[in-house]
């Protein structure tokens, strides 16, 4: 009985510290509900271009959110054309959005405050994966990590995508992360509601303090 009271304690405990990893969603996920998104049109015409130029991205809420591209060629905003293989183009119909433009190096989104998901309309071009999406905390240290895999095999394809997101369980995530791929994103979408609260101590306790009393109860039985 003691080792079936520690496997179960065990399992619960595992749980527990498992729902706090980041799972990768789609957009038609409930979380969204309750989600800001930035379709970047405040940078059409003019856009933001140039390696490591951390820009401002204003919403209607006023949160206080920084786009940031490690190479040259990243760009925030309006593009004519941008070539992605046999995953199509992107162009300027899309009404702005953000692009790393390079097989190399990574384009991040930093919050002000703390977030429980986050994702974006993704593409990226076919010649140059794989693309990661990442979440990172307030230090700015790895948290969770997918691999992107769009696969839309057509070269005359003009802005299609996969929408991508991860979520947690607690409100943690302060930076989203894109890398390589020359990866494209639009409708950057985020949201500060918890998805599913990790229990509380004293639910745990609560869960604990049961089985020992079956333990007991068990016990007694057989006496």
């Amino acid at each position: 009985m003691n080792k079936l009271i520690v496997l179960m304690v065990g399992m619960f405990v595992f749980g527990v510290v498992g729902s706090a990893q980041a799972i990768l969603i789609g957009e038609t996920d409930s979380i969204w509900l309750n989600s800001e998104v930035i379709d970047f049109s405040e940078f059409v015409p003019d856009g933001v271009q140039g390696a490591f130029t951390e820009t401002q991205i204003g919403t209607p809420n006023g949160d206080n959110i920084v786009w940031n591209g490690s190479r040259p060629w990243s760009n925030l905003g309006y593009d004519v054309w941008t070539g992605l293989g046999s995953n199509g183009a992107w162009n300027s119909s899309m009404g702005g959005f953000a692009k790393l433009g390079a097989n190399t190096g990574y384009m991040t989104f930093e919050f002000d405050k703390a977030l429980s998901a986050v994702g974006g309309f993704i593409n990226y071009d076919s010649n140059w994966g794989p693309t990661h999406i990442q979440v990172r905390d307030i230090n700015n240290n790895f948290l969770e990590q997918y691999v992107i895999n769009i696969d839309i095999n057509n070269y005359g394809a003009v802005n299609e995508g996969v929408f991508y997101g991860l979520s947690r369980s607690q409100e943690d995530i302060y930076y989203l992360r894109i890398d390589n791929g020359g990866v494209v994103l639009d409708d950057l979408t985020y949201t500060y509601a918890d998805a599913s609260p990790v229990p509380e101590p004293c639910t745990m306790l609560l869960f604990g303090t049961g089985l020992v009393g079956l333990a007991s109860m068990r016990k007694r039985l057989k006496k």
